[in-house]
């Protein structure tokens, strides 16, 4: 039940720490017209159980251009990068199977 208390400002902070990755990522793409508010909130209604720093990681990789060139920073290219952590992260998961 305590965790249940600190659930509003656990999203608050998780929603500050989205909203300064997708600032830093919009700088290194050089993409400057998104509303960071609602980016930051589809993001995080999109994959919410998914840890913060996972979704943080995400957007640094992808903003220095780890899944390719960005034409056009929006949410959907936002989500395609953490789908790409998350596909890597299950990979890793999987046992290797000898041949």
């Amino acid at each position: 039940m305590e965790n249940s208390k600190n659930l509003p400002t656990q999203l608050k902070t998780n929603t500050q720490i989205c909203n300064a990755a997708i600032i830093i990522a919009m700088e290194r793409t050089t993409c400057f017209d998104l509303p960071i508010e609602k980016v930051s909130e589809d993001v995080l209604k999109a994959f919410p159980n998914v840890e913060i720093n996972i979704i943080i990681d995400a957007m640094r990789r992808g903003g220095l251009g780890d899944f390719g060139r960005t034409y056009r920073l929006n949410t959907q290219e936002i989500c395609i990068w953490i789908k790409e952590v998350l596909k890597e992260i299950e990979q890793k998961k999987r046992p290797k199977v000898a041949l």
